[in-house]
């Protein structure tokens, strides 16, 4: 089974023109029609360009680790199991190609299209605790490195923006 491997990194809110300057944006709709403590099962229309996919996702945390699935299916799945998400999200992703591979930049979009919580990740090889270089304009737009396995940041709870701007204020803030 493929297992995820990934760190995250809240960087700011305002970069997102930065990161336009670098890649051209993927735009990604997310919704999750299960809730169940330590599994995830999402489906996620991205569209690049004209082109767009759909992908069914099913994660497991184990407790050692996080299993995950991930298979494209048709658009008539996806808006079945759309309809059945309670949770929904958009998002506008940047992703790095070489030689930051595996680093990616999303900026989570309100209904007014306004970005209210934006954070970068690089997937990792299973094993591997910390990427081997970070690229300079997500360290230079760094607000707070999340700590690995902290769930506060999963895109699920980050869907809602009120839960996602009360957790970007309360960083730094002892708990």
């Amino acid at each position: 089974m493929p297992t995820e491997n990934e760190r995250k990194w809240v960087i700011a809110l305002d970069s997102e023109k930065a990161f336009s300057e670098i890649a051209r944006p993927l735009h990604i709709w997310q919704g999750y029609p299960s809730a169940v403590r330590g599994m995830t099962v999402r489906v996620r229309r991205v569209k690049d360009g004209e082109k767009e996919t759909y992908v069914f996702t099913y994660k497991n945390n184990t407790g050692t680790r996080v299993i995950e699935i991930e298979q494209e299916i048709d658009k008539r799945d996806y808006d079945d199991l759309w309809n059945q998400s309670l949770v929904r999200m958009e998002k506008v992703r940047y992703k790095y190609a070489a030689p930051y591979k595996g680093w990616e930049v999303d900026f989570f979009k309100d209904h007014k299209d306004k970005t209210y919580f934006a954070m970068a990740e690089c997937e990792m090889p299973e094993g591997q605790k910390e990427p081997d270089k970070m690229p300079k304009l997500v360290k230079n737009n760094l607000i707070f490195a999340v700590p690995a396995n902290d769930e506060r940041f999963s895109s699920k709870l980050l869907a809602d923006p009120r839960y996602a701007s009360k957790l970007f204020a309360g960083l730094g803030k002892k708990e």
